[in-house]
């Protein structure tokens, strides 16, 4: 019964650091559209992959972006991009499943 206890104190402290870890994607070949004020839909190789979800003050209708590093996660360091010129931060990417 205690090795039991055990491990599921186990899986479940393991599922919930993993409820908070960095998603980090390669910019490189995504697509984004805006889904809503400050939502982004991610394609990767024509398949929705995910939402990207910003802290800011909201997405334009055109907009445009430009990342400062190869990836982008919802994690500092490499959280900040530009969209239409005014640097953003990812609050959270949500991968499809």
């Amino acid at each position: 019964m205690k090795r039991m206890i055990a491990i599921l104190a186990l899986f479940f402290g393991f599922c919930s650091a993993n409820a908070n870890a960095e998603v980090c994607l390669p910019v490189e070949g995504l697509r984004f559209e805006k889904v809503g004020h400050d939502k982004l839909l991610i394609i990767r190789q024509g398949q929705n992959f995910g939402i990207l979800e910003i802290s800011g003050s909201g997405i334009p209708d055109n907009f445009t972006l430009r990342f400062f590093t190869a990836t982008i996660c919802d994690n500092a360091p490499n959280n900040e991009f530009q969209i239409s010129g005014k640097v953003e931060r990812v609050q959270r990417i949500s991968a499809f499943k």
